[in-house]
């Protein structure tokens, strides 16, 4: 390790300094580096030094030929309140030029800069001082909610690259063209941990070629990043020239076992137009659907929907209900491909009334999930919803649904489930079997199965599936088209309008912009929700949106241009989705 001497006035980081009149990221440095762990040789300005520009000068000459001068604030990587990214760093400093770098970070603690951030009262500012170190930069989170470490590079031309360690088997999976060895990145983040007697971190790293350097470890923001699906599962579609879609406008979370029963034996009947696949817990699917033209007149339209009425399964066993389900969908696929061809207009003329078949919609399309209920048609803002012309093919697709859901809640009580809903965690063929007098497990190792499949999906829940694949690599595949991006999120799923500008951000509203920094996180903390074009699982903007309970996604390319104030937007953090929701 290099060790630097200082003026009497500064602190070096090559022993402990306290958080109390360092800071907590400049403590963290300190501790890193008695610890053996790679730290640029450096110095700190504590809280309430002079600034001395002759004596920095003198401080920093001989230090390295280019610096950089860091934020250290009493506000920033402590337990709950990391602050990332929302106080200044000067890049590419010279010695002489130190004074003024630090006077600059200084003032990126006036109050007009943290205003609204929870912790920023009484700010205190200490400066880092250190050697610049050029090099492959990136992050790393060493826990995350599905459990492995993350690690981020960023490479030439701002092209980003994820790997993931298993903590428990040391299993490592990365991006083709991950530029280092993963291993050096994950004992480093080990060693980290173990100096910070923390069980999680997260950390900024520089790679010069020859050596990895540390150049800050903090505290994670509550609500951890989302690992990447690995795309191992998506072998199935390597060699197909065809785009496979993640549904996340109807299924942003896993299916259910009942759920992803029901899409295979639709794909095997081959009934749909298109090819269908559950790639752990999500629907993928292939293929443009069914050819078809439009319908010329009202009295075809509503001739549609009576086929689709008609075909809706009837109470029965559940294998024939299942057989029904299938049947009913061969037409529901064909005439949805029709009414999506016809003019819409003519679709509204003869949409009709459909209050009696709001009950069976369900938030998502899965048979696990309750549908509304007969409320739904008293509650404005759903019933206005489901109402919009050209929905009612969707409508009965929910009724179908019901039928099978309610049909699988018999089953359920018939094996003597003590928590009914578990029957939608079981193997659908399993319960058609069980169903039919196949020798049935007990109840309780019934509920001990269901319990296994639902602890899988929570697991499932918490990765980041691609939107797109084609021959088994992910794609950029946001359809603006259709008002669908897909990027990088935190937070829950929640529904907002559109604001005009950051400047006339309303109570409740949604900010969509190109980017969005850590100062503009703070004042819109009222804000329902944040989109932007860029950014990264490991951003700043998403660790400070985390730690602030705001739902954010980021990178979704072209958003901010193809959305409009007043649109109707669907976020959901916790996929990392975004739905521009159709206008009343």
């Amino acid at each position: 390790m290099v060790q630097i001497r200082v003026a009497d006035e500064f602190l070096p980081l090559d022993r402990v300094l306290p958080a109390d009149a360092v800071g907590n990221k400049a403590h963290n440095l300190s501790v890193l580096f008695a610890a053996g762990v790679r730290v640029p040789p450096g110095f700190v300005v504590g809280f309430d030094a002079n600034i001395d520009a002759s004596a920095l000068t003198a401080a920093a000459t001989g230090l390295a030929q280019t610096l950089v001068v860091r934020s250290s604030a009493s506000a920033e990587d402590g337990d709950g309140h990391t602050a990332p990214g929302l106080f200044d760093s000067v890049r590419d400093v010279a010695a002489n030029d130190v004074a003024s770098a630090v006077r600059t970070v200084r003032a990126s603690a006036a109050p007009d800069r943290v205003a609204g951030y929870p912790f920023a009262a009484s700010v205190r500012m200490a400066v880092i001082v250190q050697q610049q170190i050029a090099g492959t930069r990136g992050t790393m989170y060493t826990r995350t909610a599905a459990g492995p470490m993350v690690i981020e590079a960023r490479g030439d031309h701002g092209v980003r690259f994820v790997a993931s360690v298993d903590h428990d088997t040391g299993h490592v999976e990365h991006d083709p063209g991950f530029p280092l060895a993963v291993s050096e990145l994950s004992t480093a983040a080990t060693a980290c941990e173990r100096a910070l007697a923390r069980d999680g971190l997260d950390i900024e790293w520089v790679h010069d070629g020859d050596a990895l350097w540390i150049v800050q470890a903090r505290p994670l923001a509550r609500g951890v990043v989302q690992p990447l699906v690995l795309m191992r599962h998506f072998a199935f579609s390597s060699g197909d020239d065809r785009v496979w879609r993640w549904d996340a406008e109807h299924n942003p979370r896993p299916l259910s076992p009942a759920q992803a029963g029901l899409v295979e034996r639709v794909d095997e009947a081959g009934v749909a137009g298109y090819d269908m696949r559950v790639v752990q817990g999500y629907l993928y699917y292939a293929g443009g659907g069914h050819d078809a033209t439009g319908f010329d007149t009202t009295a075809e339209v509503e001739a549609c929907f009576g086929q689709l009425a008609n075909a809706v399964p009837a109470p029965a066993a559940l294998e024939q209900t299942v057989a029904d389900y299938v049947a009913f969908y061969r037409m529901y696929a064909r005439c949805s491909a029709r009414l999506a061809a016809t003019d819409h207009d003519l679709v509204a003329t003869a949409a009709g009334d459909i209050d009696d078949l709001i009950a069976d919609a369900a938030p998502e399309w899965d048979v696990a999930c309750a549908p509304y209920g007969a409320a739904a048609a008293n509650d404005a803002v759903v019933a206005r919803y489901l109402s919009r012309p050209g929905e009612r093919n969707d409508l009965y697709f929910g009724r179908a649904q019901r039928r099978v859901r309610d049909c699988l809640l018999q089953v359920g009580h018939a094996l003597g489930l003590s928590e009914v809903d578990d029957v939608f965690w079981l193997p659908l063929s399993d319960v058609c079997a069980w169903s039919a007098g196949a020798d049935a497990p007990s109840a309780a190792a019934l509920a001990q199965l269901a319990a296994a499949n639902r602890a899988r999906a929570r697991v499932q829940a918490q990765w980041r599936m691609p939107l797109a694949v084609c021959d088994g690599e992910a794609i950029d595949a946001n359809d603006a088209q259709r008002g669908i991006w897909h990027g990088h999120g935190s937070g829950a799923r929640v529904t907002a309008i559109v604001a005009a500008s950051a400047a006339q951000l309303g109570a409740g509203e949604a900010l969509v912009a190109a980017a969005i920094t850590p100062q503009m996180v703070v004042q819109a903390r009222r804000a329902a929700c944040l989109v932007s074009d860029h950014g990264g699982p490991l951003s700043h903007a998403v660790a400070m949106a985390r730690e602030l309970g705001i739902p954010c996604v980021v990178g979704c390319r072209g958003a901010s241009a193809q959305l409009s104030a007043g649109d109707h937007i669907m976020v959901d953090g916790s996929t990392g989705v975004v739905v521009r929701l159709p206008r009343d």
